[in-house]
């Protein structure tokens, strides 16, 4: 099987299962799809089936190359549309996990992510310390 084959099932067989997970959850896709991130085949797909990518989202397509020898961001993450970002970035080269690739992170907000209904741990009432052995 040639290496285009084995990319090109790859990409549909991770569609099929975004979009069935989807169905129930809300999806986070960080991935190094070896491809422009901004307007590749990958980021279409990706785009079609309600999946965003947080970096063409918030910074508007001007990005960084992600791996330290590139010439453009291959590596990204994607959200599913009722997730809302509160920050994200990317990292110079050599800062954070040592690798290949920039580090990038993004921060969810919380009530997007786990809902509005967050439950509180209730407090325990304190007791005094009473010892009756001197």
């Amino acid at each position: 099987m040639k290496k285009s084959e084995t990319k090109i099932m790859f990409d549909e067989d991770i569609v099929v299962e975004i979009q069935e997970q989807m169905k129930s959850k809300n999806i986070i896709l960080m991935i190094d799809v070896n491809q422009d991130t901004i307007v590749g085949h990958f980021q279409r797909k990706m785009k079609d089936i309600g999946m965003y990518n947080v970096f063409v989202t918030r910074n508007h397509g001007d990005l960084p190359p992600t791996h330290h020898r590139g010439y453009k961001p291959i590596s990204t993450i994607f959200y599913s549309a009722d997730l809302k970002i509160a920050r994200n970035g990317i990292l110079p080269i050599g800062i954070g996990i040592e690798g290949d690739h920039r580090n990038m992170y993004v921060d969810f907000d919380i009530n997007s992510f786990l809902g509005q209904q967050i439950y509180r741990v209730a407090d325990a009432k304190a007791k005094s310390l009473n010892l009756q052995d001197s």
